[in-house]
C-alpha cells in the first residue's frame, strides 16, 4: 500500500473544485476510486469526479464486417479503408470484462492477400468502473491498405463484447493537459539497426496520456515511431507495444497514447538510411483529475490516498446537481507521504518465523546428532 495526504482549507462556502497534485498522481494513476476526502472528525465528505463534456463527441464510427470463426476460435473483424486513408489506430468500444487478449492486424487491398502489421498485440485492462464499457485505441505502424484485419485469439477465453468501432478526430494538444514534472530521457542511436531508442522515466505510476517531441532537425523528414514498455519476468523480457507515431513537421503538437502507468518507457524511431534527427527535448501530459466537493468556509479537510482502496459509493453521484459553469478551485497547503506499516509488519513476522525455525532446525540436529553419536559408543 502507498499512502499519502494533503491539507485543505476552504476559503468559501458551497462546491469547490479539488485538482488533485501530480504526488497523488504518481500513486493512483487514473484511479479515482483510490481517492478520499476528510473532515476534521475524519469523516468521509462525498465529492464527484469532474468529467470533460467533450471526450465522447470526437469518436466517429467506421464501417466493419465482424465474425467468429468457431473452428480455430477467433473472431475476424475487417474494417473497411476504401478511400485508401492513412490510417495508424481504431478505438474500440468494448462492454467491461476482467479478461485480456492478444491479436494479430494485417492489411490488404483485395481481401484475398493479406500482409502483417502486428504479429504479437496484446489488450488488457478492459474495464471502466464508472460506465459499463471501456474505450480502447489499438494501433498498428502508419499504412494505406483498403482494408485491416484484426484477428483476436479465443482459444483461452469467451470472446470480447465489441460494440463498436471508430477513432478519434486528430486534434491538437487540449488546453486542460497538464505536463508532468520530474520527466528525463536518454538518447541512444544504434546504427546497425537505423533506430534511434529514447528512454523516458518519469514520477512512479504518473499516467502518461499524451506525447509531444520537441524536433530541431529542419524540414523535410517523415519517419514513423513506436511507443513500447518492457515487462522484466524472472525467466524473459516482454515488450509491449503501446502506441505508433509518425514524425513530420506539420505535426508538432503530439500525439495521444493510451494512458503509460509504467515508470520507464521507451520510443524507437525508425531511421532507415536518414541521419538521426536532432531531439532537442520530450514534453510528457496527462489529463488532470479535479473533484467537486462541498466545503464550509473555515473548515480544514484533507486529501487523501490508499492503494487498498476501492471506489467508494456516494449518494452525491447520483444526485442531478446545478452547477454554476465555474467553481472556485481549492488550495493544497501541504503534502505528506506516509509509509505503510502492511509490509513493514509482514517483514517483522517473517523475521520472527525464520528464527523460530532456525532455533527448531538447530534443536533437532543437537538431539539427532547426539543420539548417533551415542549409540556409536555403545557399539
Amino acid at each position: 500500500a502507498q499512502q499519502i495526504q494533503a491539507r485543505i482549507e476552504a476559503t468559501q462556502n458551497g462546491w469547490q473544485v479539488i485538482a488533485v497534485p501530480q504526488e497523488f498522481r504518481a500513486r493512483i494513476g487514473h484511479d479515482t476510486g483510490m481517492l478520499r476526502i476528510k473532515d476534521q472528525k475524519g469523516n468521509d465528505v462525498p465529492y464527484l469526479v469532474k468529467t470533460e463534456g467533450s471526450e465522447t463527441t470526437d469518436f466517429r464510427p467506421v464501417v466493419y464486417n465482424r465474425q467468429l470463426n468457431t473452428v480455430d476460435s477467433t473472431e475476424i473483424i475487417v474494417v473497411d479503408n476504401i478511400h485508401k486513408q492513412e490510417k495508424q489506430n481504431y478505438v474500440f468500444k468494448i462492454a467491461n470484462t476482467t479478461a485480456h487478449k492478444t491479436y494479430t492486424i494485417e492489411g490488404s487491398n483485395d481481401q484475398q492477400v493479406w500482409f502483417n502489421l502486428v504479429s504479437q498485440g496484446y489488450i488488457d485492462g478492459l474495464y471502466d468502473e464508472r460506465q459499463t464499457f471501456t474505450m480502447k485505441s489499438i494501433g498498428f505502424p502508419r499504412t494505406d491498405y483498403s482494408y485491416i484485419r484484426i484477428t483476436f485469439d479465443n482459444k483461452s477465453s469467451s470472446p470480447i463484447n465489441i460494440l463498436d468501432i471508430g477513432e478519434w478526430e486528430t486534434q491538437a494538444v487540449p488546453a486542460s493537459y497538464e505536463k508532468l514534472r520530474n520527466t528525463s530521457f536518454q538518447l541512444e542511436n544504434d546504427k546497425k539497426t537505423k533506430t534511434t531508442v529514447l528512454s523516458l522515466s518519469k514520477d512512479h505510476y504518473s499516467p502518461v496520456d499524451f506525447v509531444q517531441i520537441h524536433i530541431a532537425t529542419p524540414p523535410p523528414y517523415h519517419r514513423e515511431a513506436e511507443v513500447f514498455t518492457i515487462a522484466q519476468s524472472r525467466k524473459s523480457k516482454h515488450i509491449r507495444t503501446r502506441a505508433y507515431l509518425t514524425l513530420h513537421p506539420e505535426n508538432k503538437h503530439g500525439d495521444t497514447v493510451d494512458p503509460i502507468l509504467d515508470p520507464n518507457f521507451y520510443i524507437r524511431i525508425f531511421n532507415e538510411d536518414n541521419p538521426p534527427l536532432q531531439i532537442d527535448s520530450i514534453s510528457l501530459f496527462q489529463k488532470p483529475i479535479q473533484l467537486i466537493v462541498g466545503l464550509k468556509k473555515g473548515f480544514t479537510y484533507s486529501l487523501e490516498a490508499d492503494t487498498t482502496w476501492n471506489t467508494p459509493n456516494y449518494d452525491l453521484r447520483k444526485a442531478e446537481l446545478q452547477l454554476p459553469d465555474t467553481l472556485a478551485e481549492v488550495t493544497i497547503k501541504s503534502i505528506e507521504i506516509l509509509e505503510s506499516t502492511k509490509p513493514e509488519t509482514k517483514n517483522k513476522y517473517g523475521n520472527l518465523i525464520l528464527i523460530i525455525c532456525s532455533v527448531i532446525g538447530v534443536v533437532i540436529v543437537f538431539y539427532f546428532g547426539n543420539s548417533l553419536l551415542r549409540d556409536m559408543k555403545k557399539k
